[in-house]
């Protein structure tokens, strides 16, 4: 009951109090109003006896302004929309370089520092994210070769992430085909590591395994550290002698496991990183133009740098089972970012080490940011360029085609079909083939 209609209905309730004569009738009004307002027996007795006003609380004042809030909002939208926590953790870094494209008045920058995770989530709340994607669309390939037997199968999530030194890698392949899985188009390589989440994306054209183990191998070298051991799930792309035979001569002291067929929460962690890193940034557009690789390559390089070295994310470090009830109870460390975790793993070498910080150090998360921005504009409308263009070209090859002469009847059926012109015949036969039986 709000403060308002509380006040209400005190005051209907005090005539009616006034009213009556005996002890008992005042009573139950007074156990009433208490049960129904929550409030004190002698603080009632006194507001239905005008002895005392009933007193509103004032609403506390705003603590952050509109223009802390709404800078609050640019710098969530420049981070790519991220979760409260995970912006919280990197909201110093994020004004020290929204810094080098804007002044930042210095009272707007301190109040946005302060600004808690729970209040972050309560500002941001009817904020409308921005996404690439609209339903999603699975395919599902029950694949069958002869490698499989070489491979043996286990879940990759058998030791918890928190547990394993870096190495422990997941990889997939994430198809950009629009939902039309008809004719050639790109493929996306993505591999990631369980302890650091480290992320490294590649493009192929189509799943030819001369693509796709140039990029599969170009993921596995890009890591800053040391392959222990990698695991995927029954893909062709992956169970071919190809790859199979490219990874033996290169990767003798690497192990390969792959998941239990139909068991894709075996490779939990990579289908997680194909949602939240791959789908956020290219969406389900269907590439195909194979003129797009040097700028896909470009992408996919701005993609991993900005998920490995400014995106913050979080690691379970405990599961328990509820005692009463399903389900489980987890625990997470503090953000941070792949880089942080690689920096902080003493097992990692120390030259990988200062090489990212070097990368750290000239980094600026809000122009890399727009950059892929840039680059996903860019490859968006070549692709539509070079459809346009192909269109154009099958236009103009139909009406190369010779015209039927005016009056001519076709031995091909008994219905008489007369053309003046190729641009009619192709309009009237989209394929632009003319049948004829001799």
């Amino acid at each position: 009951m709000s403060q308002q209609t509380k006040k209400e209905y005190i005051n209907c309730q005090r005539e009616r109090y006034l009213k009556v004569r005996t002890r008992r009738e005042r009573t139950e009004i007074i156990d009433e109003i208490c049960r129904f307002t929550g409030l004190n027996r002698k603080y009632v007795i006194k507001l239905l006896n005008k002895n005392i006003v009933y007193r509103e609380r004032r609403p506390r004042s705003p603590t952050y302004s509109e223009r802390d809030k709404n800078f609050l909002i640019k710098l969530w939208r420049a981070s790519n929309c991220i979760c409260s926590k995970y912006l919280k953790s990197r909201i110093d870094k994020l004004i020290d370089e929204s810094a080098a494209f804007q002044h930042i008045e210095l009272q707007i920058a301190d109040s946005v520092r302060k600004i808690s995770a729970s209040t972050i989530e309560r500002i941001l709340k009817n904020q409308p994210r921005k996404r690439l994607w609209s339903n999603r669309v699975r395919k599902k390939v029950v694949p069958k070769n002869a490698v499989k037997d070489k491979i043996p199968c286990e879940s990759g999530e058998l030791v918890p992430a928190h547990e394993l030194p870096p190495g422990y890698i997941q990889i997939d392949s994430v198809s950009l085909c629009g939902g039309n899985a008809s004719g050639d188009y790109f493929w996306i390589a993505s591999a990631t590591d369980l302890h650091t989440q480290w992320v490294e994306l590649a493009p192929s054209f189509n799943l030819c395994a001369r693509h796709f183990q140039p990029a599969l191998e170009h993921c596995l070298k890009a890591f800053p550290f040391e392959i222990i051991k990698i695991h995927t799930d029954n893909g062709p792309e992956f169970l071919n002698n190809f790859v199979y035979e490219n990874f033996c001569l290169k990767w003798k002291n690497v192990s390969w496991t792959r998941s239990f067929p139909n068991h894709k929460n075996h490779n939990a962690h990579i289908e997680q990183k194909n949602g939240s890193v791959v789908r956020t940034h290219l969406g389900y557009f269907r590439f195909d133009a194979r003129e797009l690789q040097r700028d896909l390559e470009r992408l996919c390089h701005c993609i991993c740098e900005w998920n490995n070295y400014c995106r913050p994310c979080m690691m379970a470090i405990s599961r328990e089972k509820y005692t009463n009830g399903k389900g489980f109870r987890r625990r997470y460390d503090a953000p941070q970012t792949p880089a942080q975790r690689v920096l902080s793993d003493p097992r990692v070498p120390a030259l990988q080490k200062d090489k990212i910080r070097k990368k750290l150090a000239i980094l600026n998360s809000i122009e890399l940011k727009e950059e892929i921005d840039k680059l996903r504009r860019k490859i968006l409308n070549r692709q539509s360029e070079i459809h346009k263009q192909k269109s154009r070209a099958a236009l103009v090859a139909a009406d190369s085609v010779p015209s039927v002469p005016s009056g001519t009847l076709s031995t091909s059926s008994a219905t008489t079909n007369v053309f003046s012109s190729p641009s009619q015949l192709f309009s009237a036969n989209p394929f632009g083939v003319i049948l004829n039986e001799e």
